[in-house]
């Protein structure tokens, strides 16, 4: 029990505060009401006074820049104040209750028009710091806002009868123009001096801003008391004020002038006086206002240039200094940069000579292999041709005297014997076949050309294709190996265009030029697609990529062009003498 009383005890402490909390936002929200409907009675009996063309229609209408700004502000909590103000404002000059309440609530209604038209479209209470904003509130806040209210004061005072219908016009225009005026002229100075700090002004522009009042109010009596009579001549301080203070200031300006202004045109002196009071103010509040609108967008294009000129000389400065910052950092970051660069560079430099002189190896255990596999084709060669050929002809001649001796006889020889013998002569072709194909002796003993010759023919025999060698390659020595990677390229192609080609022609060149061999073999045949040389399945790849590291091995250039039904051209151009012969392996070329 003692828990819960004390909890409940906690919870009336906190909940204590917020009531206080929502009492006073009430109460303040009660004064607020009262002191806009306060000063909306003030004001409005002070415009009324103003009132010609009728008791209840005034060409000078401040409470409408009050009730404007009190709903932009304090939002529409501030309606009941407007609303009782008005009444008030109506009901002690003429009419009935009803009149009052259908002309108060055009005036709540106006000024709740105004306030969302411009929050909504013009910047809200910023409205005046940019120049389609002002003419915005002009538009939407004084001409289209001002409407409403005009609308249902003419048609309440007409409908109960205290205004004829014939002079509905005349009172529409006049409240419409007091209304529209008073929004913006009092509405303005009023919303810039209540959202805008206080000026804080430096001892030559106080002793300027001083001036300008003194020769505004001397030119303003001379203006509109008849010492010049004429009304333009008061716009060149409104621009001064426009030029040199701000919105605020030009806004102020014009309700001082205006002030004057009605002040001399109801004792029938200046520019607008004339027979009937009425027209005269309302063609003075259009010019005022047309003044206000022009200087006020004036005033607001330098605010902003100057806004601009200072954000600029901000950015500057902000920009100098992350400069400054950045080029300190960037000055170190390069120092560091600079070091770990020539570290990498002495690193990437060992490394490349470390990868040259393992590609020199490589390139030289090649080559090696390739000489070693060479010298045992030629050792393998010359035992099938020295050896096993030697032998196999030896069967031969022993079969023959078999055979003769049996028809010396007179006896026919077995068919066994002639089966053998038969074999015996296969045998020996099929083993100077692949010794030749081992190690062509044409090549050792004739040279490149003549082996290369014999080749085709060969060729062009057995398969059955055309084959045309043309070589005019000059007599100068180079390394058998350059002989041995020519021939096998060439061997290697024709075996290609056997296998895969479905050729009829093949042609064979030899040029030389510029120290080095250019070998080009071209067929007519079906051709194939180089993006997918290296996944054919019949193996064409492998023997292009044999000839290719043939050459490569040498330091030559390879290449090969070719498209679907379009033949092959291979082209693979060796340096001369690029390696030297070691070993055993010592021929040079002979032509």
């Amino acid at each position: 029990m003692r828990t819960s009383r004390h909890i409940a005890f906690m919870s009336d402490a906190e909940e204590l505060p917020e009531a206080r909390r929502s009492a006073s936002s009430y109460a303040v929200t009660a004064a607020a009401i009262a002191a806009v409907a306060l000063l909306y009675f003030i004001t409005g009996k002070l415009g009324l006074r103003l009132a010609f063309v009728h008791v209840s229609a005034t060409p000078v209408w401040p409470p409408a820049g009050i009730a404007f700004v009190a709903l932009l502000l304090l939002g529409c909590r501030m309606c009941p104040g407007v609303f009782i103000g008005a009444f008030l404002v109506n009901i002690t000059t003429a009419g009935t209750a009803l009149t009052a309440a259908g002309i108060a609530t055009g005036n709540t209604l106006e000024a709740v028009a105004a306030a969302y038209l411009v929050n909504r479209f013009a910047n809200g209470r910023h409205a005046f710091e940019r120049t389609r904003d002002i003419v915005k509130v002009w538009v939407l806040a004084g001409l289209t806002s001002g409407a409403i209210g005009a609308t249902f004061g003419a048609t309440s005072l007409c409908a109960t009868g205290f205004a004829e219908w014939t002079n509905y016009a005349a009172i529409w225009r006049t409240w419409w123009l007091g209304d529209a005026t008073g929004c913006f002229l009092f509405g303005s100075v009023l919303l810039l001096w209540l959202t805008e700090p206080l000026p804080r002004w430096t001892l030559a522009q106080a002793v300027e801003a001083m001036l300008l009042v003194i020769v505004l109010v001397a030119v303003a009596l001379m203006v509109f008391f008849d010492y010049f009579g004429q009304a333009y001549l008061a716009l060149p301080l409104m621009l001064w004020a426009a030029f040199r203070f701000g919105t605020r200031e030009t806004a102020t300006t014009a309700v001082v002038l205006a002030g004057i202004a009605i002040w001399a045109t109801l004792r029938h002196r200046g520019p607008f006086a004339g027979l009937n009071p009425n027209e005269s103010l309302l063609e003075l509040q259009a010019f005022m206002t047309i003044s206000a609108v022009t200087t006020m967008v004036v005033a607001a294009l330098v605010d902003e240039r100057k806004r601009a000129a200072h954000l600029l000389a901000h950015a500057h400065e902000r920009l100098e200094q992350r400069v400054a910052r950045r080029t300190q950092e960037l000055s170190q970051a390069n120092d560091s940069l600079r070091v770990e660069i020539e570290e990498r560079a002495r690193a990437e430099a060992q490394l490349a000579d470390a990868a040259r002189r393992r590609q020199d190896d490589l390139r030289a255990f090649a080559l090696e292999v390739q000489r070693a596999q060479e010298a045992e084709r030629r050792r393998i060669s010359r035992e099938l041709h020295d050896g096993l050929g030697q032998r196999l002809s030896g069967l031969k001649m022993a079969l023959q005297l078999l055979e003769d001796d049996a028809a010396d006889k007179g006896l026919a020889p077995s068919s066994q014997l002639e089966q053998l013998s038969r074999d015996v002569d296969q045998m020996v072709v099929e083993v100077r076949r692949l010794s030749y194909n081992l190690r062509p002796a044409a090549l050792d003993d004739f040279g490149l050309v003549a082996a290369l010759d014999l080749l085709c023919k060969d060729f062009e025999k057995v398969h059955r294709i055309a084959v045309r060698l043309d070589a005019d390659i000059p007599p100068i020595p180079h390394d058998s190996h350059v002989d041995i990677a020519i021939y096998r390229i060439v061997q290697e192609a024709l075996a290609n265009v056997a296998k895969h080609a479905f050729a009829s022609r093949v042609g064979v060149e030899l040029r030389g030029r510029d120290g080095a061999i250019l070998v080009m073999v071209e067929d007519n045949g079906r051709g194939f697609d180089r993006d997918g040389l290296h996944t054919e399945p019949d193996g064409t790849g492998l023997g292009i990529m044999g000839m290719m590291e043939r050459t490569q091995l040498l330091g030559g250039r390879f290449d090969v062009k070719s498209q679907i039904g379009g033949g092959t051209r291979i082209e693979a151009e060796l340096p001369l003498g690029n390696a030297r012969d070691e070993g055993t392996d010592s021929d040079t070329h002979r032509g």
